[in-house]
């Protein structure tokens, strides 16, 4: 039955995790075989200690059914219930955590704006003459600027919401003349023009932006936060006009600051913000278009028709700013899925368990509970009775599932630079859906033998 449901189950699976990880299992023989050898040793397992525990009796005590109040059966019974509803209670909180962080990344402040706004990779012009095909790029963005749906457009050689590797680095030294030493670290390089820190309307602390006017800002730069602290300096005015300057060689290019910018991830927030320099340059690579009005795909049209006109034998490659970063924590989505599903499949083991062992109990106290009801005991007391004691189950599930779950996301939240902190609420509301779906279980026993006549229940007595 297993592998019948495993096999119906495969293209869930791979849609669950966005790729083609499993195939027929049928089919496969080392499966299979790890699947017989998987339940012999279970058989073997699980029959070891009933065989080796009714063999310790005597025959007297076999024929009398004392091996049914056995206290060692018992607790052995309690602890796999323990044990199945501590690992529900860590997959379950773990499951409420990584969906909470996922959230926090695609919602956090990344320090720009990036609603309707599209990244577009700009074609190859032919021939070399490159005044030609800059006039026919600056062309091509004032014919999008003249419809009301294109807000602003800018140039950059790197669309925001990529990795690490998307824009250009070195790894040799860098300083601030006069005020930092020498550091030997990756220093991140962002060519963009001047309408892009304007565009995703990304914060300057200090200083100006880029002005295509002036001659001089081609050999500017403009810093964020994150280079300024990584050289141990303080934010602040005093290092507009300070020079910023590559490698040991003391002739080499020093390049005035004019500005310093608020961190912005460009970015997974998995990570810090990278130290970077941006440098001015009016036509790059890649193209942000920002989007005005409500209607997108209206603006998405126009775009396509500017493209079409310009460069008709072209296809236009575009992407959505907020997709992109979207993107970056889909394995982390798929994580949480798959998280979830675990979290399912063991919360149903544990209510199976608990089932077995509450129609057990239940079973072997029939007796008892028409003793009390002939003494006045009501069902609603009779009912508490049974409660009170797998809620000390519970609670020992909860003592045991309760550091492990913290310790192990408390761990994984650490991989990454902007986290949220610990959610203990979720550790509640794991161990509240248990206690409910316990309770459910075990009412549904406890009641069947409570409303039992005692008059049924007693007269073998």
């Amino acid at each position: 039955m297993a592998l019948f449901i495993a096999e119906l189950s495969v293209p869930y699976f791979n849609n669950l995790i966005g790729q083609e990880a499993l195939t027929h299992l049928v089919f496969k023989q080392d499966f299979l075989i790890k699947l017989i050898s998987f339940t012999l040793i279970g058989t073997l397992i699980s029959g070891f200690y009933p065989s080796i525990f009714l063999s310790n009796f005597g025959i007297v005590k076999v024929l009398k059914g004392k091996f049914k109040t056995s206290k060692n059966g018992v607790i052995l019974r309690k602890t796999l219930v323990v044990g199945q509803f501590a690992a529900s209670l860590i997959l379950i909180a773990g499951t409420f955590t990584v969906i909470k962080q996922v959230d926090y990344l695609r919602s956090a402040d990344v320090g720009m704006n990036i609603d309707q706004v599209m990244g577009l990779r700009n074609p190859n012009l032919p021939g070399d003459d490159y005044e030609s095909q800059r006039a026919t790029m600056r062309s091509f963005l004032n014919s999008l600027l003249a419809n009301p749906l294109v807000k602003q457009v800018a140039a950059t050689n790197s669309i925001p919401g990529g990795h690490s590797n998307d824009i250009s680095s070195t790894s040799g030294q860098s300083r601030i003349v006069g005020l930092s030493e020498p550091q030997d670290a990756t220093n991140y390089i962002h060519s963009v023009d001047e309408s892009y820190f304007d565009l995703l309307e990304v914060q300057f602390l200090h200083g100006r932006n880029f002005q295509k006017d002036m001659a001089t800002d081609t050999a500017g730069v403009i810093l964020n936060e994150a280079f300024v602290k990584r050289a141990g300096l303080p934010v602040g005015e005093e290092l507009i006009g300070q020079k910023l300057m590559f490698g040991s060689d003391p002739e080499n290019t020093k390049y005035p600051i004019i500005g310093i910018i608020k961190n912005a991830n460009r970015g997974s927030l998995k990570h810090q913000v990278e130290p970077t320099g941006y440098f001015y340059e009016p036509t790059l690579s890649r193209t942000l278009v920002k989007l005005s009005g409500n209607s997108v795909s209206e603006g998405v049209e126009h775009v396509e028709e500017v493209w079409t006109e310009f460069f008709p034998n072209s296809a236009l490659e575009y992407s959505f700013l907020d997709d992109r970063f979207n993107d970056l924590y889909a394995n982390d989505q798929k994580f949480g899925a798959v998280f979830g599903a675990f979290s399912g499949f063991a919360l149903l083991v544990a209510i199976l368990g608990l089932f077995g062992l509450s129609s057990f109990m239940a079973s072997q106290r029939t007796k008892k509970v028409g003793v009390r009801k002939v003494l006045g005991a009501s069902i609603a007391h009779i009912v508490s009775l049974f409660y009170k004691e797998f809620l000390i189950l519970i609670g020992l599930a909860a003592i045991i599932g309760t550091p492990v779950v913290f310790y192990s996301m408390d761990q994984w939240l650490a991989s990454y630079a902007y986290r949220i902190s610990f959610p203990w609420l979720f550790v509640i509301l794991s161990l509240v859906l248990i206690i409910i779906c316990a309770f459910l279980t075990v009412g549904y026993q406890v009641w069947r033998v409570a409303i039992l006549n005692p008059s049924k229940t007693l007269k073998y007595e």
